[in-house]
């Protein structure tokens, strides 16, 4: 039998360690981001969607491929 909590996501535990490197992470993601010629910002975007779409849908049971240039 499936239960309520057998489905619900796992939250960790406040950890100031974890949420100080997430801010550093999101930061150093940002001015990276701010560097790229607006073209290769949404190429490396598309990509990244498409990566992610892959990787959901193998999560979810589906063996799919991706398709070059697809990403949008």
């Amino acid at each position: 039998m499936v239960t309520l909590a057998s489905i619900e996501p796992l939250l960790p535990e406040s950890n100031r360690d974890l949420e100080d490197l997430t801010i550093e992470l999101t930061s150093a993601a940002s001015r990276f981001a701010a560097r790229l010629h607006p073209l290769m910002r949404a190429s490396v975007g598309d990509l990244v969607r498409s990566m992610n779409f892959y990787y959901s849908n193998l999560i979810e049971g589906h063996n799919t491929l991706p398709v070059p240039g697809h990403g949008r």
